[in-house]
């Protein structure tokens, strides 16, 4: 199973720059970067929470689940 994040496809298409979202999610440019880039070993739950609600969308709506 592998977990794909979708975080640069939303934050991009709501127009919100690396640092904008740093700010209002209270999450490091760098970690917003290493999730992006799949470069993040694992992410805490926190983080993704505070991320979703920065960008006003569901915890769900920042990754999809893959078999294989």
């Amino acid at each position: 199973m592998k977990i794909k994040f979708k975080l640069k496809k939303i934050r991009e298409s709501k127009k919100i720059s690396y640092r904008k979202l740093a700010l209002l999610s209270n999450v490091s440019t760098r970690t917003i970067v290493d999730i992006e880039l799949s470069a993040a070993q694992q992410v805490p739950l926190m983080t993704l929470l505070k991320l979703a609600k920065a960008l006003e969308v569901k915890l769900e709506e920042l990754y999809e689940i893959k078999e294989g």
